[in-house]
């Protein structure tokens, strides 16, 4: 991982947690094989979602846009590969 040196605000932070502490309660539900393969079903989708967010928010500090997602650390640095 790559520290970017730029945080996220502890109101931002909190909401990603909040989002990643779904997406681990989260059971892996399928609505079909193929939903399941492809998407990785409820679980999957969360987990994308969240991944997104915490790019938007990245992206909303000013850092640039890269191939794939930001993430972000527990102290609220977001981070790439």
């Amino acid at each position: 991982m790559v520290d970017t040196g730029v945080f996220a605000t502890a109101e931002e932070t909190a909401e990603l947690k909040t989002l990643a502490q779904r997406v681990h309660s989260m059971p892996v539900i399928a609505f079909s094989i193929a939903d399941g393969l492809d998407g990785g079903g409820e679980a999957g989708r969360s987990s994308t979602r969240m991944q997104k967010r915490c790019h938007e928010l990245a992206l909303a500090h000013g850092l640039p846009e890269i191939e794939g997602y930001y993430g972000i650390t527990n102290d609220g640095q977001f981070v790439r590969d």
